[in-house]
């Protein structure tokens, strides 16, 4: 902003004679950047906003006009042998303003160059990125550097103080212990730079997979949280496409969804008849398989690279033909033997979205291609791989044998992340599980992430709890897998999250913000006991994207 000069009792065109200041009327002056040498200064106004390159005094001798653009001390040369300085006379109104103790907004980049103080014990040490409360009070209790408020919104990641925050926060339905989060931190940070590819898994039932949302890979929160990391730290690919977004798994119960999902251009595309796996086996914990000659499956995978998930061995298999885009189809044996994953992968593909149609080679009766899913992923960004089945319960991904192929294949050694989420219970609740079997589930699973093969623990991980709805009013046993689960945290240095709470317990007050789904699965709100809308689930993945981004 411009500045004004001039315009008061000392400041007039004068000139020395003797030992006198005479004025001097109708003096043209011009503007310099300094006492002696500097650079002329043209681009001024007069008090009307008229452009001049030098000022004139008025008949009285008087001076006043606008400066450049964000100048606010400058010199004036009437050529009578020396320069004058002028400093603004806008700028105590200006530092007024800017004082206001009512409070106010930053708009640009912060540095604190010294000790950082407030009243209420907030500190920092000098060149401070993040901010350490030692005196606790009732909204940053405990003590310690927090990620900032317990008032939740769907509308935005609501980052009061996250950004720049390292470590552990404790509002409602949040708990992360002192320095979780260094693995995945490091490698988004490496993703950022164009330098690594961070993997997200998230595993789970229903609430997690995306049911009832308007596209269940975009629009569940698992999605809603891949468009805002990929956004803000490169993007990685789509991620796993699940065989269970399929007609064979949803024609039965969700024929609306299925039809809606459809069209949104979710849902595999087949052709032949295929069956659902009775194992939980693979990536997703679900395989199709068929025996009929030329049947297919069409998948749509976004990244250069493009793996596909088959189930091999007990038995005798045909080959599987892939087909990617307009190339040519390629024939890859699906060998008999030990039950296995196998994982076929192709590369150097266009960073786009493809189409992948599997297609089963000639078999007969009872030999079977079975298929698990499709992934897409580029070589540096963030990926989100959605793990979720509907209907899971703890025990689905509780084998974490590497010959199960269950747990390792989900977050584990053989399908490994930098950040899993494991949000399995609601199920659970429902089929009357006890908190002690539920929790020695998740530690199966954990033990598979952190601690089967190879592993050595470089994998972060958040325990969280979907909002139970009215899913169980019988059993009352979801609290128990709350307080496991908060248990488990603490053992195993995970975070948890607990939507449940932030729901305040309450089907009726998520209700009310219109939360609930409805099983045509267009993401609208509706009563469904415990899938959401859209914007229960942006909810979901807003109160988690402050602990991926901090």
């Amino acid at each position: 902003m411009r500045h004004v000069f001039g315009g008061s009792t000392s400041d007039y065109a004068m000139e020395r004679v003797g030992s006198q200041l005479l004025l001097r009327p109708g003096a043209t002056g011009t503007v310099w950047t300094a006492a002696t040498g500097g650079t002329q200064l043209t681009d001024l106004t007069d008090l009307t906003g008229s452009p001049v390159a030098a000022v004139t005094a008025d008949t009285d001798g008087a001076v006043a006009f606008y400066g450049p653009d964000g100048a606010s001390f400058l010199y004036i040369d009437f050529g009578y042998g020396h320069r004058y300085a002028l400093t603004a006379v806008d700028i105590g109104a200006l530092l007024a303003d800017k004082l206001d103790k009512t409070g106010g907004t930053v708009d640009g980049a912060l540095a604190v160059t010294g000790p950082l103080s407030a009243p209420g014990g907030l500190t920092g040490p000098a060149g401070a990125t993040y901010l350490t409360k030692t005196a606790a009070d009732g909204y940053y209790s405990p003590t310690g550097a927090m990620l900032g408020s317990s008032n939740l919104s769907d509308v935005g990641s609501m980052r009061m103080a996250r950004e720049n925050l390292k470590v552990g926060r404790s509002d409602i339905g949040i708990y992360t212990p002192s320095g979780w989060g260094q693995f995945w931190r490091a490698k988004r940070d490496a993703a950022a730079a164009g330098t690594a590819l961070a993997r997200i898994v998230t595993v789970g039932g229903s609430a997690t997979q995306g049911m009832y949302a308007s596209n269940p890979i975009t629009k569940s929160w698992p999605g809603v949280m891949r468009t805002a990391l990929q956004a803000a730290y490169g993007d990685g690919g789509g991620g796993f496409m699940t065989s269970s977004l399929s007609s064979t798994i949803l024609a039965a119960g969700d024929a609306a969804a299925l039809a809606a999902w459809t069209t949104a251009g979710a849902i595999v595309g087949q052709t032949g008849t295929w069956t659902q796996g009775g194992s939980k086996y693979g990536p997703g914990i679900c395989y199709l398989y068929t025996d009929t000659t030329g049947g297919t499956m069409t998948f749509k995978a976004r990244g250069t690279t493009v793996k596909i998930y088959t189930v091999v061995g007990s038995g005798t298999r045909p080959s599987m033909t892939y087909k990617i885009d307009a190339a040519s189809a390629v024939t890859v044996p699906q060998p008999s033997g030990t039950a296995a994953i196998q994982v076929t992968t192709i590369t150097g593909l266009s960073n786009t979205t493809h189409t992948v149609v599997l297609t089963c080679g000639t078999t007969t009766t009872g030999n079977y291609l079975s298929v698990c899913g499709v992934s897409g992923e580029n070589t540096s960004g963030v990926v989100v791989h959605n793990l979720a089945l509907a209907g899971a319960r703890s025990d689905s991904y509780g084998l974490n044998a590497t010959t199960a192929l269950n747990s390792t294949w989900n977050g584990g050694v053989d399908y490994p992340c930098d950040l899993a989420i494991y949000t399995a219970g609601p199920n659970d609740a429902a089929a009357n599980t006890t908190g002690d079997a539920w929790a020695a589930n998740v530690a199966k699973w954990i033990k598979a992430v952190r601690d089967t093969g190879a592993a050595t623990g470089d994998t972060d991980i958040i325990i969280a709890m979907p909002h139970l709805g009215t899913h169980d009013v019988t059993n009352f046993k979801y609290q128990d897998y709350a307080e496991r689960g908060r248990a488990l945290a603490d053992v195993y240095g995970c975070a948890f999250v607990n939507w449940w709470a932030m729901g305040r317990n309450s089907w009726q007050y998520w209700n009310s913000l219109s939360y609930w789904g409805t099983s045509a699965g267009t993401g609208a709100a509706g009563t469904d006991g415990v899938h959401m809308s859209d914007a229960g689930f942006a909810f979901m993945a807003n109160a988690l994207l402050p602990l991926l981004t901090s």
